[in-house]
């Protein structure tokens, strides 16, 4: 169990840096963490180092993780916003506000097609 911790940890840690991946260096965190913390529990004397490590590289990999999503994710959520209230949607709701309707009348057609569709044919 020590050498998988070590080993989902170092694999969390490579991943942590990466944005939008270090969702799965989250998920191998906590495997690692989990095995790390078992293996310290253990009764093997042998392989005790290999989980503290496990265990302390896997901690430092979900801090980090943790840290960089929450990053990206308000930037992204930042973008996202300002992009939304750029000057271009002014321009666009000002054409549709000036359109000019009055070439023709919609309601009419509406009204007749209604009538039409209600009257009994058979």
């Amino acid at each position: 169990m020590a050498i998988a911790s070590l080993i989902f940890s170092i694999i969390a840690i490579i991943l942590s840096f990466i944005p939008f991946v270090n969702i799965v260096s989250i998920a191998c965190a906590i495997i690692a963490i989990s095995t790390g913390i078992g293996s310290i529990i253990e009764k093997n004397k042998k392989n005790k180092a290999l989980g503290v490590a496990g265990l302390c590289v896997g901690l430092i990999a979900l801090f980090i993780a943790i840290i960089i999503s929450l990053v990206f994710g308000v930037g992204l959520l930042t973008y996202l916003y300002e992009s939304s209230s750029a000057p271009d949607a002014d321009i666009l709701n000002d054409f549709y506000e000036n359109f000019n309707y009055d070439s023709y009348d919609y309601d009419t057609d509406y009204d007749e097609l209604y009538q039409f569709n209600n009257q009994n044919i058979f």
